[in-house]
């Protein structure tokens, strides 16, 4: 895994708040824009954060096996087709996922 780009609270006029035993977590993230060019982030308000949308690794898991992937219905079937095959009846109308659905898919399980 390669860092691109490190932002400090001093990179945007914050001040640092000094941490105690802090931990190392990594985490899969990923950048969402919206058509107007807006960025989606989650601010954590109690430790004035504000994270892209990902979540950490746990356990065995890699770094290269966890992507976030927010997009519509269309490519959301060809993702599912990807992994699961055509279904028989080669009715793709279901494939596609509900509102706020999150699905995880492994690859070579």
């Amino acid at each position: 895994m390669e860092l691109i780009c490190k932002i400090m609270d001093e990179d945007i006029g914050e001040v640092s708040v000094k941490m105690d035993n802090p931990r190392l977590r990594l985490g899969a993230r990923g950048i969402v824009v919206r058509e107007d060019g807006k960025i989606a982030v989650f601010n954590k308000s109690n430790k004035n954060e504000y994270k892209l949308p990902g979540g950490g690794i746990e356990g065995e898991e890699r770094p290269e096996e966890n992507i976030l992937i927010v997009t519509h219905n269309g490519v959301c079937r060809a993702i599912n087709i990807y992994f699961n095959g055509i279904p028989k009846d080669k009715n793709i109308i279901n494939l596609g996922i509900k509102n706020c659905e999150v699905i995880n898919y492994r690859c070579g399980s």
